[in-house]
């Protein structure tokens, strides 16, 4: 009897131990959020004297859905996503940022600094919630880590077009309801309960109605959840088959609102993707693969930024350039050190972020499919 009233007396020491730890985490937590969106704030903080510029004339300043204010918002969600500016072929289907612009031009009419401001608040929204991932993801056992890795996003400039340009407003929400998704669920797994899961397959929808590209996440969420959160594996595969249904229920909605809008597809212009018109394709493969280089040296190198790699901005190349081959043994390294790493040490935070890379940067290579251009810094 005393054996077992020692060990219950030790087990509620160890539990009360562990709530003051939980309880311990949330202030320090508190700060390091508010230090990050404040300083990733502060960083954007001259853009909101700005004006609109370049694409914001497509999407807010002569875009009729959204000049109707909240009339035009049963438009915006049921029509491709320049269907109010113009006709496109080979349209896409990103209504959520259409519809924050056309409460905005409800309810203040056309303000440039409020979009502006509302970039910048919802840019320092995503450097926190990388923080907070990133921490969940390891046990709270790299928070310095994490907390390092989103403030160095949070600096680096290869942000700027997307912080600055309000039509970029796309981006910004698909990145952060994404990771609004993954927090969730890593809640979810860590909770008995189930009252995180809804709310993050329904972030994960409202990142595909931002913008197609998180698609990734279909790639990162198994990633996460059966390599390095794999407690509750049945969890893991609820997260997993919701994630695959929320994708495909927006691909249909997609491809409804596409088909009734009499969206044309028709191969990609060489004024819009200058792969296209790439004389052989080898040519093509080669820019193709130079192009993957380029995004990796921006990463270590930033300079120099343009906001638009049209037509003849990069030169075409073939197998006989050395930095094709020097991209491809990049990348090939990355793929196969991360690969490893995983195998090898399980919860390896360098495996994370180099396969992390290269699950996401895949979908823009121009390699499998030619996108609608052939570089961007967003």
């Amino acid at each position: 009897m005393g054996r077992t009233k020692n060990i219950g007396e030790k087990s509620a020491k160890i539990q009360m131990a562990g709530k003051v730890i939980k309880q311990s985490q949330p202030p320090g937590h508190f700060y390091f959020l508010m230090l990050l969106a404040i300083t990733s704030f502060l960083l954007y903080a001259n853009t909101l004297q700005n004006g609109y510029a370049t694409d914001d004339v497509m999407v807010i300043q002569s875009n009729s859905f959204v000049r109707q204010g909240f009339r035009g918002i049963a438009d915006i969600l049921t029509t491709p996503h320049l269907r109010g500016y113009m006709v496109l072929p080979n349209e896409t289907y990103r209504p959520l940022s259409l519809v924050m612009f056309a409460i905005e031009y409800q309810l203040f009419g056309l303000n440039p600094s409020l979009g502006h401001f509302f970039n910048v608040l919802l840019f320092a929204g995503c450097v926190a919630m990388l923080f907070l991932v990133l921490d969940k993801v390891f046990n709270g056992t790299k928070t310095i880590v994490a907390f390092l890795t989103a403030l160095l996003f949070a600096f680096h400039p290869i942000h700027t077009e997307v912080v600055a340009n309000i039509k970029s407003r796309d981006e910004l929400l698909c990145f952060f309801l994404g990771f609004l998704s993954l927090n969730f669920f890593l809640k979810y797994i860590k909770n008995a309960g189930s009252k995180f899961f809804l709310p993050g397959i329904i972030s994960l929808f409202l990142a595909f109605l931002s913008k197609e590209t998180v698609i990734t996440f279909l790639l990162i969420i198994p990633l996460i959840f059966f390599f390095y959160k794999n407690v509750y594996p049945r969890k893991s595969l609820y997260v997993t088959i919701g994630s695959i249904l929320c994708a495909m229920a927006f691909i249909a909605i997609r491809a409804l609102v596409l088909h009734y809008s009499n969206n044309v597809i028709s191969p990609v212009n060489m004024l819009d993707n200058s792969l296209a018109g790439a004389p052989t394709g080898a040519a093509r493969i080669g820019t193709s693969i130079l192009i993957m280089g380029m995004y990796l040296k921006m990463l270590v190198l930033p300079y120099p930024l343009i906001c638009d790699y049209s037509f003849n901005s990069i030169p075409f190349v073939t197998f006989s350039n050395l930095w094709v081959w020097l991209s491809l043994v990049f990348y090939v390294f990355i793929l196969v050190a991360g690969l490893y790493r995983l195998i090898k040490f399980r919860k390896d935070p360098w495996a994370f972020g180099m396969l992390y890379y290269i699950f996401t940067i895949a979908l823009f290579s121009n390699i499998v499919f030619l996108l609608g251009t052939a570089m961007n810094e967003r």
